[in-house]
């Protein structure tokens, strides 16, 4: 038995594009000839798991103790509270930062510690772990900058 050779679906992909550009053909017929336009699958609209808010954590009196986050030798969070922390940055970052700066670094420094001194009223943390707080919340602020523009381009 001989081995079939390997197509690259890419080249095909690139080749059937250039010449629809090429000889100007409608979307109609780019499609192949089993397929139509109605029967494409259309993606489901439905709710999804949403976005994270943290409400019991957000919803904290002042006289209740501060969560304590345990941090290793880099400054990192352990334990079992250091994923709902990290969450607890990310939507302050939401809540509190704005997504017209192109850059994290051009984001205002004053904004910046708002968020670190508000994490700081719920968490009980080392000023260690601030460093860590910054690359995390940069993170976070750049992923929902990110998620947001991308909804924005498949609403239009």
């Amino acid at each position: 038995m001989h081995a079939r050779p390997q197509r690259n679906n890419a080249e095909n992909a690139n080749g059937q594009i250039s010449e629809a550009l090429v000889t100007n053909q409608s979307d109609e017929d780019f499609l192949c000839d089993n397929e139509d336009l109605h029967d494409v699958p259309k993606k489901r609209g439905g709710k999804g798991r949403g976005i994270t808010r943290l409400d019991d954590i957000f919803a904290r009196t002042h006289d209740m103790p501060k969560i304590k986050i345990n941090l290793n030798e880099r400054g990192q969070p352990i334990g079992k509270d250091c994923r709902k922390f990290s969450s607890a940055i990310g939507c302050l970052v939401r809540k509190k930062l704005s997504v017209a700066c192109a850059d994290w670094r051009l984001v205002d420094a004053e904004k910046k510690y708002e968020v670190w001194n508000n994490i700081k009223q719920i968490y009980d943390i080392d000023e260690h772990g601030f460093h860590w707080f910054l690359l995390t919340a940069g993170k976070k602020w750049k992923e929902f900058k990110s998620t947001l523009k991308a909804s924005i381009l498949m609403t239009n």
